[in-house]
């Protein structure tokens, strides 16, 4: 049943809507301070924003975006992608057009789970990593992949941080003001939202650890090779 219902939240298209959001945010006036209504920001429809919700805002798109392209690097080395080979495959030529969703467009009917194109993914992956991410021309792709890697691990422990401290809050909130609360709702130590996020944040840190390990590995024994 999940495999024919299991559509993923984060998916290129929402991405893409994310990245749409993102833009606007930045390119709003520099003189205001606050916007009220869709004539003076696009996308807010009937309401208002201040500056602090517009930072917090892109902040909170930019690490969506990048965490989903880090983890497209994640799967690409978990998958078997060499190190050694990640700089020809970031610049290995695609048909991807981009944007695919818009804030304005009337939301498109997503491709079903056993329709989804992982080369397609990883190339909508791969462009947002070199428009997320400064990749020189001859910089070493293997350090900039570490570097990375390190980057999705602090963003996933973020993430799991804060989704512990959203339910966290929605317990004292709800103790304080709804009556039956505690009966009818688990605590954030039970919730399995919060659970699966620290375990995501706890898998990713120990992948990363591992694919490093390995490749700190390979490159000391071919140190050693070629000084013999």
């Amino acid at each position: 049943h999940k495999f024919y219902t299991g559509w993923k939240i984060i998916r290129p298209d929402v991405i893409d809507m994310c990245l749409e959001a993102r833009k606007v945010l930045l390119e709003a006036s520099p003189t205001q301070t606050v916007w009220k209504g869709e004539r003076e920001l696009r996308g807010i429809g009937a309401n208002t924003l201040t500056e602090r919700g517009r930072k917090a805002g892109i902040k909170a798109y930019t690490n969506a975006i990048q965490r989903y392209a880090l983890h497209g690097l994640l799967d690409w080395l978990e998958r078997g992608g060499a190190w050694g080979h990640l700089d020809t495959e970031l610049r290995r030529p695609h048909t991807l057009e981009r944007p695919t969703q818009s804030m304005n467009e009337k939301p498109s009917w997503t491709p079903l789970p056993w329709e989804a194109d992982k080369r397609r993914t990883w190339d909508h992956q791969k462009h947002l990593l070199l428009d997320e991410f400064s990749y020189r021309e001859n910089e070493d792709s293997g350090s900039w992949a570490m570097k990375l890697l390190q980057k999705l691990v602090s963003l996933e422990e973020d993430h799991a941080s804060r989704v512990y401290k959203c339910k966290q809050r929605d317990d004292t909130r709800g103790r304080n003001t709804i009556p039956g609360y505690v009966e009818s709702h688990v605590t954030v130590d039970k919730d399995g939202v919060a659970e699966k996020a620290g375990e995501e944040a706890k898998r990713v840190a120990e992948t990363v650890k591992t694919l490093i390990g390995h490749q700190d590995a390979l490159v000391n024994r071919n140190s050693s090779r070629s000084r013999l």
